[in-house]
């Protein structure tokens, strides 16, 4: 429990940017090299469990941005598609061609929305049993990957 809050953490910090209106990690170049997720688990190894969690919370923020960018992106394409002639049909055909391209190993299928609302899920239930203590470091690792 001492180690709760512990800085010792690293030097990345968690702050408000006004000039990009969203949440950064702060650091040196190379701090920003390091991925969010070896700094949720560099946090965990050290009990800092608050900084961990608060990790998770800034990695879906991170994760949000790519969900963003692939939803407009998809809408756009298809828009463009079918401002070229390309009909419904082929354009579902393609669709159904990159889920099964982007299938998960057990089989399942890659569903953009469902799977967004579930990792939102355990990254949440993730982060809220961190800050409760109620997960162990080897728990909490597993989790995150």
């Amino acid at each position: 429990m001492d180690d709760y809050f512990s800085p010792q953490a690293g030097q990345t910090h968690l702050t408000w940017s006004d000039e990009l209106g969203k949440r950064v990690r702060t650091g040196s170049w190379s701090d920003q090299a390091v991925s969010t997720t070896t700094k949720i688990v560099e946090a965990i190894e050290q009990g800092a469990w608050e900084q961990a969690a608060q990790f998770i919370d800034y990695w879906m923020e991170e994760a949000k941005v790519v969900h963003v960018i692939y939803a407009v992106w998809t809408d756009g394409f298809i828009e463009f598609l079918e401002s070229r002639g390309v009909t419904t049909d082929e354009i579902d055909a393609e669709i159904q061609r990159l889920q099964e391209l982007l299938a998960f190993p057990d089989g399942r299928t890659f569903g953009a929305v469902d799977d967004w609302e579930a990792l939102g899920e355990l990254a949440g239930k993730t982060a809220h049993r961190m800050r409760a203590l109620e997960l162990s470091a080897d728990e909490a690792i597993d989790e995150v990957n």
